[in-house]
Parts: structure tokens; C-alpha cells; sequence
């Protein structure tokens, strides 16, 4: 087993919540130019953050070793990269401590935010390779890219890694539940990246205009449901607010899709299920999110919330996919 300092940057941390950092030397093209993700890297960050999860029974859910470890991982590479970062500890409803990190990339424009964020905790049954190390390392990739960049971003870019989804996406709702008005005004988009390393995916949209009620109907009967707890369900996702801004990147995140070849489908529950529930109706939300679910019995993709959730299922050709929906997301927020 390879021991835990082997994978870590050895540079100083401080114990202060808020760290300002001088920034890295640029060496790049802006980010509304050329910017690609390297699949070559995000693997590598799945390789460390597995070998921390095996260092700690397995698994790195909220409260444990292996998140912590997990944490400190973010934050040195946040560290090396030469950015600001803020962490913001919270209990959820099982006592346990949780830990969200905050990244920011300053952009030209002052009191304008594009917030990317990804799950850093996994179940306690499983490494979370897939769910969430994946979207961990997209974004992971994307810090070290903005670090490179010969100017800033049109926006301010915040990247949040949140702890304690696995619990009821409690990091995120906490966050949330901190911003004032003027703060939650400042969030151009928020853009949730969830499982986004599975093989032969198929995508999933959020359904802005809510169009997929009978897809989502016949799913609940294949999965047994009742008429009644049917009914239930959907009206309980249809009451979720939605903005105008939302049904303009369900038709962006369509067209890219298609321009790719990328099978879809949109999906009703896909705000409800995770971290970008804690943000909608409030500011415009986007997500993306990588799922298969021809596998026999695990929902979502192989694998899901079990022990063999490993860097063995994720394929390299999704992560860049879900690295260019992202750069292609934030370029057409940077044209608004």
C-alpha cells in the first residue's frame, strides 16, 4: 500500500481558514480560447484519491480519515496552483463534521461569479471513484489549467468541493444557506459536475421546461412504484423553481450533445438528487452528469455506491467529454 505522503505535495498549509497565495506564472491562451483538459492528469488524481480510500477502510465518507485526507489533497494542490481558498466546516443531521473548500480564480469583472462545484465525499460502503473522485478531478484539472492562463477570466471562477452529499447534499445546503442576497446575486451560473467518468454514458439534462414526465412515470413503474407514490414524485419535482436562464442551457447543453454525437436524455430528477438542488430557482443552474445504466442491478452506473467503485470502470474518453461540457458551458456564460 502506498503510503499517504508519497501522493501529496509537500508544501506548507496553514491553519487559517482563508489562504492568499501569489499566483502561478501564466504560460497560456484564455480560457474562451483553446483550453483542453488532459485526461492524462484526471486519471492521476483518481489514482491518489484511490490510494486514499484504501489507506482508510475503503472509503472516504464525510466524517472520516479518508475525507479529511481527501480534503487536504484539494487544498494543496489549490496551494500549489497559487489561488485563494476558503474552507467552511458544518455538522449535518448525523453529527458528523463536514468540510467544504472554496477555490477562487479572480476574474476582470468584480461581483460576478461562475460557481463549478463537485462532491468530494464518498458512501461509506465504497472508494466513490466514479461517484464523486470523477467530477473531483475535473475539476481538479480545470484549477491547474485557469493557473496557466496568460489573462483572468471574463468571471470570477469558484470552484467548490463539497463534503457530505452522500448525507442529503448537506455541504452544499449549508453554503447556501450562508448567502446574502447581494452574494447569491453575484452568481452568474452554478455548474454541478456528478459521475462523469462512466463508460459507453449516455448524458443526462436537466429538464428545464419539465417535458420528461411520462419518461420519468415509466421509469418510477419499472422501479415498482406505486401510482400513487408516482404521482407523488412527480409532483414533488415539478414544484422545484426553475429560472429562465435554466431553459437556456438545457438547449446549449442539448446542442453540444448533439454536436458530439453524445447520446442524451432529459431528466426531472437530476436537480433533486444531488448538490445542485441547494441552488435552484435561486441562481441559474446547469449540470453535468455521465450515467449507464444497462448493468443488471446497480443504478446509475456499475458499480454505484459499492466497494468496486474503482478507478478500473472509468474511462478516459467520458472524463475529457465532461471536461469540454464544461469549458463549453463557461464560454457561453462569458458571452452574456
Amino acid at each position: 500500500m502506498i503510503p499517504l505522503f508519497t501522493i501529496l505535495f509537500l508544501v506548507g498549509c496553514k491553519n487559517d481558514d482563508t489562504r492568499d497565495l501569489k499566483a502561478a506564472p501564466p504560460k497560456n491562451q484564455p480560457l474562451q480560447k483553446d483550453m483542453v483538459l488532459n485526461s492524462i492528469s484526471m486519471r492521476k488524481h483518481l489514482e491518489n484519491i484511490q490510494t486514499i480510500a484504501m489507506s482508510n477502510q475503503n472509503n472516504r465518507a464525510v466524517g472520516t480519515k479518508g475525507a479529511q485526507e481527501t480534503a487536504e489533497y484539494i487544498l494543496q494542490l489549490a496551494n500549489k496552483a497559487g489561488f485563494k481558498t476558503t474552507t467552511m466546516t458544518f455538522n449535518n443531521e448525523e453529527l458528523q463534521e463536514g468540510k467544504n473548500i472554496l477555490v477562487d480564480i479572480p476574474g476582470k469583472l468584480n461581483n460576478a461569479v461562475i460557481l463549478v462545484g463537485a462532491h468530494y465525499d464518498s458512501v461509506p460502503d465504497g472508494p466513490g471513484i466514479n461517484d464523486n473522485a470523477s467530477g473531483v478531478s475535473v475539476l481538479l484539472e480545470f484549477m491547474n489549467q485557469l493557473s496557466l492562463l496568460k489573462e483572468p477570466p471574463k468571471y470570477t471562477i469558484r470552484l467548490a468541493f463539497w463534503d457530505s452529499e452522500e448525507t442529503g447534499a448537506v455541504g452544499s445546503k449549508n453554503y447556501v444557506s450562508k448567502l446574502n442576497t447581494a452574494q447569491l446575486q453575484e452568481i452568474k451560473t452554478y455548474i454541478n459536475l456528478d459521475m462523469v467518468g462512466t463508460g459507453s454514458p449516455t448524458a443526462t439534462v436537466i429538464d428545464a421546461d419539465k417535458t420528461s414526465q411520462t419518461a420519468l412515470a415509466t421509469k418510477l413503474r419499472n422501479e415498482k412504484k406505486s401510482e400513487e407514490e408516482i404521482a407523488e414524485e412527480i409532483q414533488k419535482v415539478l414544484a422545484i423553481p426553475s429560472l429562465p436562464e435554466d431553459l437556456q442551457y438545457e438547449v446549449v447543453m442539448k446542442t453540444f450533445y448533439q454536436s458530439k454525437k453524445q447520446p442524451f436524455y432529459e431528466d426531472l430528477t437530476l436537480i433533486p438528487s444531488t448538490d445542485t438542488r441547494a441552488f435552484a430557482g435561486k441562481v441559474p443552474v446547469a449540470a453535468i452528469e455521465m450515467l449507464n445504466e444497462n448493468n443488471g442491478t446497480d443504478r446509475f452506473a456499475p458499480c454505484y455506491h459499492r466497494i468496486c467503485d474503482t478507478i478500473d470502470l472509468i474511462d478516459s474518453r467520458t472524463l475529457e467529454l465532461s471536461g469540454q461540457a464544461l469549458i463549453h458551458l463557461i464560454q457561453t456564460i462569458e458571452k452574456k
